[in-house]
C-alpha cells in the first residue's frame, strides 16, 4: 500500500511534467513529444495518458509488454470497474482512483496481478494518467506467507508461547504477517491488532529495554544471524518478562522475514531474582550476625567491667578465672590473690558450700543467700546467682554476688515500721468506728428532721392552697358584698334621694335651689360609688368590654388617650378570675393616671398556649425598681399569686411603663 501511494505521487508528478511538456509542445513542436515518448518508454511500469473525451493520447512500451497485446492499445482491455474509475477521474468527478485486479495476458498462460493508480492531468485540457504496476510477485509472496501462517497456527497450538512472522522492508517499515492466538497472553494484543499495527507491540516494551531490543534486532538483521533477546513488557495485568528468538530469511523483494517464537519467562526471572536476593540476604545476614557477635562481645565486656555488681568466673572446682572491678572492691582481694582463692574460701560458714554441687547438677543457681567474708575479716550478707556457660571449649561458672546487708537492715526496719503501722491502723480503726457510729446517729437525726421538714412543707402547701381558696372566696364574697351594697344604694338611697329632690322642687323654688343641687351631687357620687363597687359591664358584657368602658370613662375624666386591643375569642372564665383581672386593670389604669401622668394608655388582652395575658402600657414618667412595691403593685401581686399567675414590670425613669400579667387558664 505504501508503494502504491508512492506510485500515485510519482504519477501526479509525472502528469505535471507531462502537462508542462504538452504546453511546451505547442510552442516547440514534435521534438519535445519525441523526448516525452522516450521518457515514457524508459519506465518499467505501464503508463497510459487519456483525454477527458476518453481518447488515448499516449501509451509507453511497457504497457504492451504487460498486457501482451499489440498496437493500437484499447481501454477495452481493462476491467469495467477500472474503466469507470478512469472516466470519473478524467472528467474531474474523482480526485484520484486506485484498485488491484487480476487478468490473464495474451502472451502468458499465468494470471497476472497489477495495481492501477489514476491521477488527473493538471492542465486546462483535462484527462488522466493511468499507472499500472505489476504486483504478481507481491501477491505470490503474500500467499506463501498465508500458507506459512496456517502451518504455524497448526503447530503453535501444540506448544506454549506465541509464534510469529516478522517482516522488515528495505525502506525500514515492518509488520507482523502472522501471530498465533497466544499473542493475546504474551503481547496483550489480538493477532489482528498486532498485524494492523506492529508499533502497538513495540510500544508495550519497557522503556529501559526498548533501545536494547531494537539494537539487537538491527544487529541480527545486518549479519543475518539468529536472534535471541530477553526483555520486559508493560501489560494491563502487570510487568512481564519475555524471551524471544527468531532467524531471518532474505526474500526476493529485498525484505527480511523472521520466523520467531516468544514465551513468558516471568516466573523464571522472578525465581532468579529471588535466588539472587536470597544469596545477597544470606550474605548480609551472615555479616550482620558476625557484627552482632562482635558488638555483643564488646557490649558484654563493657558491662562486665562497668557493672556495679560483683561478677566473677570460676571453674567447677571453685577456682577463680576472672573477676570484674566490682568483685575486687567487694571482697578487697587483688586479681592475683583471687587466682589463688576459691569460692568456698569466701564463706563464713563452710556448710553453705553445697551450692557448688547444685551448680554441677542443675547448671544454675538463683537467689541463694550466703554469709561472706572480706579480706579484712569483715562479713556481709550476699545474694548469689550463677549460670553454667561454655568458654573456650569448657564449662565455667559465671557468678554474681549482690551485697544485701543494707537490704536486710532495711527489711528489719520495714518490719518494725509495719508492726508500728498495724498498731496505729488498729487505733485509727477504733476511732473511725466511734466516728462512724456518731455519724450514723447524726444521719438518723438529719433523716428525722428531713421527714419532719417534708411533713411541714406538705402542711404549708395544704395551708397555702387553703389560703388561695380562701382568698378567692374572699374576693367573691367581697365582690358579692360590693354588688349588694351597690344594689341597695341604687335601689334604696338613690331612689329616696331622687324622691326627696322631686318633692323639694315642688316647694318654693328659690329657697330650695341649694338643697336640690347638694342632693343632685350626692346622687352622682353614690352612682359612681355603685359603679366602683360593682361595675355593671363586667357582668353584663364581660371582662374586655368592662375594662374598655372603664378606660374610656377615666380618659374622659382625666384627659388622656386610651386604646383597647381585645384578641380573645371567648370570655368563658371563672367569676373570681374575671373580678381579679378587672380590679388589677383598674388599679394599673389609676396608677397611670394619678402617678405616671401618661398621655396615652393601651390595654391588651389575649390568650395563647393555655395562658391569659393582660398587658397595660403607658407613656408616662416611669419609675425605678425601688418603687415596684408601691402604687398598689404589692396588692396586685398578691391577687395574681392567688390565681397561680405572674406579674412582670418593665420601667425606667423617663421611659414608658409596661406591666404584663400572665394567668394559666384553658378557654377552649
Amino acid at each position: 500500500m505504501k508503494n502504491a501511494q508512492g506510485d500515485a505521487g510519482a504519477t501526479a508528478e509525472f502528469s505535471d511534467d507531462m502537462t508542462a511538456g504538452s504546453q511546451q509542445s505547442r510552442s516547440e513542436g514534435s521534438a519535445s513529444e519525441n523526448l516525452m515518448r522516450n521518457a515514457l518508454d524508459s519506465i518499467s511500469d505501464s503508463v497510459i495518458v487519456v483525454s477527458d473525451h476518453w481518447k488515448i493520447q499516449s501509451v509507453n512500451a511497457a504497457t504492451f509488454e504487460m498486457f501482451g497485446v499489440r498496437q493500437p492499445f484499447s481501454l477495452d482491455h481493462l476491467p469495467l470497474d477500472a474503466q469507470a474509475g478512469i472516466q470519473a477521474v478524467s472528467q474531474g468527478c474523482l480526485p484520484k482512483y486506485h484498485m488491484e485486479y487480476c487478468f490473464l495476458p495474451s502472451s502468458d498462460p499465468d494470471p497476472r496481478w497489477v495495481a492501477m493508480s489514476v491521477a488527473p492531468l493538471r492542465d486546462f485540457r483535462g484527462g488522466a494518467v493511468i499507472w499500472h504496476r505489476d504486483i504478481t510477485q507481491d501477491k505470490q509472496l503474500a500467499d506463501q506467507l498465508e500458507k506459512k501462517a496456517a502451518m504455524l497456527d497448526d503447530s503453535s497450538r501444540q506448544v506454549p508461547g506465541v509464534k510469529y512472522l516478522f517482516q522488515i522492508f528495505p525502506d525500514g517499515s515492518h509488520r507482523f504477517p502472522y501471530l498465533s492466538e497466544a499473542a493475546r497472553d504474551i503481547f496483550g494484543l489480538s493477532p489482528e491488532e498486532a498485524q494492523a499495527d506492529a508499533e502497538a507491540v513495540f510500544a508495550r516494551v519497557h522503556p529501559e529495554d526498548y533501545i536494547g531490543l531494537i539494537t539487537s534486532i538491527e544487529k541480527a538483521a545486518g549479519n543475518l544471524t539468529p536472534w535471541e533477546h530477553e526483555f520486559r513488557m508493560n501489560l494491563s495485568h502487570g510487568e512481564r518478562w519475555l524471551r524471544a528468538a527468531s532467524r531471518p530469511q532474505q526474500l526476493e523483494n529485498g525484505s527480511l522475514l523472521w520466523h520467531g517464537y516468544a514465551e513468558d519467562i516471568t516466573k523464571r526471572k522472578h525465581a532468579e531474582e529471588e535466588h539472587l536476593c536470597n544469596i545477597a540476604r544470606n550474605r548480609l545476614e551472615h555479616e550482620w550476625a558476625e557484627r552482632q557477635i562482635r558488638e555483643s562481645e564488646e557490649r558484654y565486656r563493657i558491662l562486665f567491667e562497668a557493672s556495679p555488681t560483683a561478677i566473677g568466673m570460676a571453674d567447677y572446682d571453685g577456682r577463680f578465672l576472672a573477676c570484674n572491678p566490682a568483685w575486687h572492691a567487694t571482697f578487697g582481694f587483688s586479681d592475683e590473690e583471687f587466682r589463688h582463692t576459691s569460692l568456698d574460701a569466701l564463706l563464713v560458714d563452710p556448710a553453705q558450700s553445697g551450692f557448688l554441687m547444685t551448680m554441677r547438677v542443675s547448671g544454675k543457681i538463683r537467689s541463694v543467700q550466703l554469709e561472706l567474708k572480706r579480706k579484712d575479716g569483715s562479713t556481709f550478707s550476699g545474694l548469689l546467682n550463677a549460670d553454667r556457660i561454655e568458654m573456650k571449649g569448657r564449662n565455667v561458672i559465671l557468678a554474681n554476688i549482690l551485697d544485701i546487708s543494707e537490704q536486710k537492715r532495711m527489711e528489719l526496719e520495714l518490719r518494725r515500721l509495719q508492726e508500728s503501722l498495724e498498731l496505729r491502723v488498729a487505733e485509727r480503726t477504733a476511732e473511725l468506728t466511734d466516728v462512724s457510729q456518731q455519724l450514723m446517729q447524726v444521719n438518723r437525726e438529719i433523716t428525722n428532721e428531713l421527714k419532719e421538714r417534708v411533713s411541714v412543707e406538705h402542711q404549708l402547701k395544704i395551708s397555702r392552697d387553703r389560703l388561695v381558696s380562701l382568698a378567692a372566696e374572699l374576693n367573691l364574697t367581697e365582690e358579692r358584698e360590693r354588688r349588694r351594697i351597690a344594689t341597695e344604694l341604687h335601689d334604696g338611697v338613690i331612689q329616696d334621694l331622687a324622691l326627696g329632690k322631686l318633692r323639694l322642687k315642688m316647694t318654693q323654688q328659690a329657697e330650695m335651689d341649694g338643697v336640690t343641687s347638694l342632693i343632685g351631687k350626692a346622687i352622682q357620687d353614690i352612682r359612681e360609688i355603685c359603679f366602683e363597687l360593682s361595675p355593671a359591664p363586667l357582668y353584663d358584657l364581660g371582662l374586655p368590654q368592662a375594662i374598655g368602658s372603664l378606660g374610656e370613662r377615666l380618659a374622659r375624666d382625666h384627659g388622656f388617650n386610651f386604646s383597647m386591643r381585645n384578641m380573645l375569642q371567648t370570655d368563658s372564665m371563672p367569676a373570681d378570675m374575671r373580678t381579679v383581672l378587672y380590679q388589677t386593670a383598674r388599679e394599673l389604669l389609676t396608677n397611670a393616671v394619678k402617678h405616671a401622668g401618661a398621655d396615652h394608655v393601651t390595654v391588651q388582652i389575649r390568650h395563647k398556649l393555655g395562658m391569659l395575658q393582660l398587658t397595660v402600657i403607658d407613656d408616662g414618667v416611669g419609675f425605678g425598681s425601688e418603687f415596684t412595691k408601691g402604687f398598689g403593685l404589692s396588692r396586685i401581686g398578691q391577687r395574681i399569686d392567688c390565681l397561680n399567675g405572674t406579674m412582670r414590670i418593665i420601667s425606667k425613669p423617663g421611659k414608658k411603663t409596661i406591666v404584663v400579667i400572665v394567668v394559666p387558664i384553658d378557654l377552649s
